[in-house]
């Protein structure tokens, strides 16, 4: 995502928990990293600042809220604080983020939330992230009718199956094991392969654009075919 916005020109900010990784990606693209607990309203907030601080502008363009973990667990196996903690993460975040940036956000600006398949489809063992994936897709429709009067879009891309880490550690997660549950999923997805990162920052990139100024609260599924069918 980072990449794609920067070879087309956006002065990035990035706000990432994982201090390691979000310093890494920031020396290697030559932007702004600051520690975000996404959790947190206030280090949501001062994140907000620091991005207009570091740039010396007092409005933004595009806001991407891109955040979630899966934990893999059944209604019966999640706990009430892992399920608080889900939401929390997955899905209130979403509403952390985009609260102190919306006075910020340029006329016809953009704001671009990250959801899933899951939360439209559903997923067995995996009822906390598919509430708050959900949630964030309904979230999507009311913040985009808020925003219409200032030329502000607001939608959801819903990503399945990338191919990233995160894949691979939720795959190992599973009863069947690693190998077994790719190769599932794999056969589930009608173009026969993962999705690439760079195929979900395209249509980040293209929701980000003048063209898409008459797309709102809409939810753009990237997901090869998956969601068609059997």
């Amino acid at each position: 995502m980072v990449q794609t916005f920067v070879d087309n020109g956006y002065a990035v900010v990035i706000g990432d928990f994982n201090d390691d990784l979000g310093f890494a990606t920031a020396k290697k693209f030559g932007i702004s990293h600051f520690k975000t607990d996404v959790r947190c309203p206030e280090s949501c907030e001062e994140l907000i600042a620091k991005a207009l601080a570091t740039h010396s502008v007092e409005t933004i363009n595009v806001l991407i809220a891109n955040v979630g973990k899966n934990e893999g667990m059944s209604t019966a196996e999640t706990r009430v604080h892992e399920w608080v903690n889900s939401i929390q993460l997955n899905l209130n975040s979403i509403f952390y983020t985009c609260k102190p940036a919306l006075s910020k956000m340029i006329e016809n600006g953009r704001i671009i939330l990250t959801s899933s398949l899951v939360g439209i489809v559903g997923q067995p063992n995996n009822s906390a992230y598919a509430a708050a994936k959900g949630g964030i897709i309904s979230y999507a429709k009311s913040l985009a009718l808020e925003m219409a009067s200032r030329g502000i879009t607001v939608n959801a891309i819903c990503p399945h199956a990338v191919d990233t880490p995160l894949l691979y550690e939720w795959a190992d997660a599973q009863p069947e094991g690693r190998a077994v549950t790719l190769e599932r999923l794999r056969a589930s997805i009608p173009i026969g392969r993962f999705i690439q990162p760079q195929e979900v920052a395209a249509a980040a990139l293209f929701l980000a654009s003048p063209l898409a100024g008459a797309i709102t609260g809409t939810t753009l599924l990237i997901d090869g075919g998956a969601s068609c069918g059997c």
